[in-house]
């Protein structure tokens, strides 16, 4: 049981790990042109809105599949974590379980 939520937990952590990287990937990169430029050409507001809109998008991605979806995993792995603590008389395990080993 324990091997369970610890797997759920590291799926998790691994996807927001993977996300936080696209987003990294995806933002665009500063180059050398001088201010004077970006400002006549309006490419600073449309860097902006380009980077707002990743960040958005990679945010309710993470909600959604990791929080508050349907088949977010917080949905499903949550009531059982909980029953599991709320339960400890029931799953006597060694401490050692709950460190993943």
């Amino acid at each position: 049981m324990s091997k369970l939520l610890f797997l759920a937990g590291q799926i998790a952590l691994q996807h927001n790990l993977h996300l936080d990287s696209i987003e990294k990937h995806c933002k665009p990169k500063p180059t050398a042109r001088t201010m004077k430029d970006i400002v006549e050409d309006g490419l600073d507001e449309t860097t902006a809105s380009v980077e707002d809109n990743i960040a958005e998008m990679i945010r309710e991605v993470k909600e959604k599949e990791l929080l508050y979806g349907d088949k977010s995993l917080l949905k499903v792995f949550g009531p059982l974590a909980a029953f599991v603590a709320m339960n400890n008389l029931i799953f006597k395990v060694p401490f050692k379980c709950f460190t993943g080993l």
